[in-house]
């Protein structure tokens, strides 16, 4: 319902924040519909069948499936762009702040599977200018990751590589294993974890493959 202009301001906060209540649980709902079903698979008569209102109604919380889409996506990689930043230590050696950088990476994808999974296989739906906005933060995420490696090779413990390929191999062993159902209490198990740091350390490693770093032990 519409509010007239004779609304005072409490009753239009109260209803300005049951709008965004009521957007936040479409959200919610399309974000398990989405992840589990396809984008393409769940209608909008579909989502609003389990949120409980008419089609029409939904567009009083949304401006598109799309858009909705695009809001999520936006939201999780915005999301692990700043838990990578922050998990990742700014002073440490450049071994140490890749070790942070993988671990930070696969506990906030494997903590937020559902909005991983979105972002992994629905990007495709997306629009043109909306795929552009979100390779922008991904390219935020994967500068953090260069300037470590760059760190690490300025100081001999990283073998020089073109940064786009390097880079592509982690990110995509990184996306792999977050794909994985090693989880525990929400983190990526202490084994998964160590594994895939040794090997991207390795990987990375001026040393010959005869010679591999020592592997970590996940005690």
């Amino acid at each position: 319902m519409s509010l007239s202009s004779s609304t005072t301001p409490a009753k239009r906060t109260k209803a300005n924040s049951g709008l965004a209540s009521s957007h936040e649980q479409v959200r919610e709902i399309a974000l398990t519909l989405f992840a589990e079903n396809g984008f393409q698979n769940v209608s909008l008569r579909k989502l609003a069948e389990t949120v409980g209102v008419q089609p029409g109604s939904l567009y009083n919380h949304i401006e598109s499936k799309n858009d909705l889409l695009f809001e999520l996506i936006d939201e999780h990689e915005t999301d692990l762009l700043d838990a990578l930043e922050t998990g990742t230590p700014r002073n440490g050696g450049a071994q140490e702040r890749l070790f942070a950088y993988i671990r930070a990476h696969l506990d906030f994808n494997i903590q937020h599977q559902q909005r991983f999974s979105l972002t992994h296989f629905e990007f495709r739906n997306l629009t043109t200018g909306q795929k552009k906005t979100i390779e922008i933060l991904r390219n935020k995420q994967v500068s953090v990751l260069n300037e470590i490696i760059q760190q690490g090779v300025q100081k001999k413990l990283f073998k020089s590589m073109p940064h786009q390929i390097g880079t592509a191999i982690i990110v995509a062993m990184l996306g792999e294993a977050s794909n994985t159902k090693h989880v525990n209490n929400g983190t990526a198990s202490q084994c998964t974890t160590a594994l895939l740091q040794n090997m991207i350390l390795n990987l990375l490693s001026p040393a010959s493959p005869a010679t591999p770093h020592s592997v970590i032990s996940p005690t």
